[in-house]
């Protein structure tokens, strides 16, 4: 279940308005994704596993110089190297481009036709829960982030749930979340703990 549809600037400013995404924001919103921290850890975990076997093959034409220019290296570079590579281009290809995107629950905030940020917000029954809340680096600490909690907040069904890294509870603090065990999520959110080590809280 979404918020209502309603494009509406808050608080009232004719700087922004936060509104529902839309089919046209799609490149903008691809972007965010790939940028925010869950994505650029899970970027440089492939970066290490591509290495391992790059390093790997290194040590083989090492370890045996007579495999020279011959079609077995090729045929060993192409299954340690090639193959993962091109399954990572094509992933990200997917992400980038293919990957349906669920706009029903996504709002952003945008000025003059910018997007300024974004946040997926669901809503269940008797909770809400947000998640991938992002501010292109460029207009950080302006108050944006805030701002689409503050809408939440006011709009959403309470209490609102979400997952974070250890390094992001002080932020959500100050904008009056708190720390909760695992067992005190909803049961539809319990598979969603641990990801990269993720620490729930709530807001009232």
């Amino acid at each position: 279940m979404a918020l209502s549809s309603t494009s509406q600037s808050f608080p009232p400013a004719p700087a922004y308005v936060i509104r529902p995404a839309l089919s046209t924001d799609s490149w903008a919103l691809r972007k965010m994704r790939l940028m925010t921290p869950r994505s650029l850890i899970a970027t440089l975990l492939v970066i290490i596993l591509l290495l391992i076997p790059f390093i790997a093959t290194l040590y083989i034409v090492s370890y045996f110089p007579s495999l020279g220019h011959s079609k077995e290296l090729d045929i060993i570079a192409f299954l340690l190297v090639g193959m993962p590579l091109t399954i990572y281009l094509a992933v990200l290809s997917w992400v980038l481009f293919f990957q349906p995107l669920p706009y029903a629950e996504i709002w952003v905030i945008e000025s003059n036709d910018l997007l300024l940020g974004s946040a997926q917000f669901i809503q269940y029954d008797t909770y809400s829960y947000l998640d991938q809340l992002f501010v292109f680096p460029a207009h950080r600490n302006q108050g944006f982030g805030s701002d689409l909690v503050n809408y939440f907040r006011q709009k959403g069904k309470k209490p609102i749930y979400l997952l974070c890294q250890s390094n992001l509870v002080k932020y959500y603090t100050r904008l009056g979340f708190y720390s909760i065990p695992k067992n005190d999520l909803p049961n539809e959110l319990q598979s969603k703990f641990g990801y990269f080590g993720y620490i729930s809280l709530r807001l009232i």
